[in-house]
């Protein structure tokens, strides 16, 4: 099974996504546009010619990837006080 962490249309995690909530592997394989590519230069042009601009907020999200974030979720305080 294939889980998108993102949906359809606007995310530049996965150009031209299709709207399905998950997926599997021999599915992509044999119906994903892009794993029907062989050639690897076209493969590539494929999925970087025509991207939006990225957000703004791309390169605070990289840096904080990075380096970790400011806190373990462990020692966050539980939502709504509890």
């Amino acid at each position: 099974m294939v889980f998108p962490a993102h949906g359809a249309g606007g995310s530049l995690c996965g150009k031209a996504m299709d709207a399905m909530r998950f997926s599997t592997i021999g599915y992509e394989i044999s119906y994903n546009p892009a794993l029907l590519i062989t050639d690897r230069e076209e493969f590539i042009r494929s999925l970087t010619v025509d991207m939006p601009p990225a957000p703004d907020h791309f390169s605070r999200c990289s840096d904080i990837n990075r380096r970790g974030g400011p806190a373990l979720v462990r020692s966050l305080a539980p939502p709504c006080g509890r």
